[in-house]
């Protein structure tokens, strides 16, 4: 069995038309039983006992002897036997057929998934934002599709904004990283710099380096908005006298 076969009997297509198609494979099959059940009730009824049909001759009601009562018996038998065969040779194309219809009602109310499927495999970070258009019938599947429009507007908003801040996160470390080179390339290139320039210049570069501790210790923080804290209660006195 190829992959495609085995996806297809993976498929929510194949198991919605399978539990359609036995759906109404018991009903019919109850529709049968019960049929049957009256038929038999009905050829078997008043076989065993006499019955006046008709006149004779003499103008009286004439009965059916043994030997015509077992004819009509038989002949019951046929028509009750015949009746259960063609019950059982229909049952075969009505589950094909069944099963046919059942999968065409599946494709046709799957397909804004087939379509949300597609859309998803064409999202990247450049269109995040693009909502899916769809027909909203007010079932489900609308509100999956636009529940997925929503998160994807929220992670596209999401992400410009990172993409932001890193830009701005950047350009603000460029500085002081550009002074701290500065008076370093300033240092090992002039070993006779006066001892207040070099001062002056590592003071530079420390103020530099608080910068960007501050600025990463911000980033650190920042990165730990999303995250679930655990949530207690605290006694405000107890931190006073702390």
């Amino acid at each position: 069995m190829n992959n495609d076969m085995k996806k297809f009997f993976k498929s929510l297509k194949f198991k919605m038309a399978l539990l359609y198609s036995g759906i109404l494979l018991v009903l019919c099959l109850g529709f049968f039983l019960v049929m049957n059940i009256f038929l038999v009730d009905y050829m078997q009824k008043d076989i065993g006992s006499p019955r006046l049909v008709g006149f004779n001759n003499a103008g009286f009601f004439a009965n059916l002897n043994d030997e015509k009562i077992e004819l009509l018996k038989e002949s019951r038998q046929n028509d009750l036997a015949n009746i259960r065969l063609i019950s059982i040779y229909s049952i075969l194309p009505f589950v094909v057929l069944s099963f046919g219809g059942g999968y065409l009602i599946a494709d046709n109310s799957l397909k804004p998934l087939e379509k949300l499927k597609e859309e998803m495999k064409k999202k990247s970070t450049k269109n995040l934002g693009e909502k899916i258009e769809f027909e909203d019938k007010g079932d489900e599947i609308s509100e999956v599709i636009q529940s997925f429009n929503d998160m994807s507007e929220q992670l596209g908003r999401s992400f410009e904004a990172q993409k932001e801040f890193v830009e701005n996160a950047s350009h603000e470390l460029k500085t002081p990283l550009a002074v701290i080179q500065a008076n370093v390339d300033s240092i090992l290139a002039d070993s006779k710099i006066p001892q207040e320039d070099l001062f002056n210049m590592l003071d530079d570069s420390k103020k530099s380096i608080i910068f960007m501790n501050k600025l990463t210790e911000d980033l650190l923080l920042l990165s730990l908005v999303d995250v679930d804290f655990e949530k207690k209660k605290l006694n405000l006195r107890d931190l006073l006298d702390d």
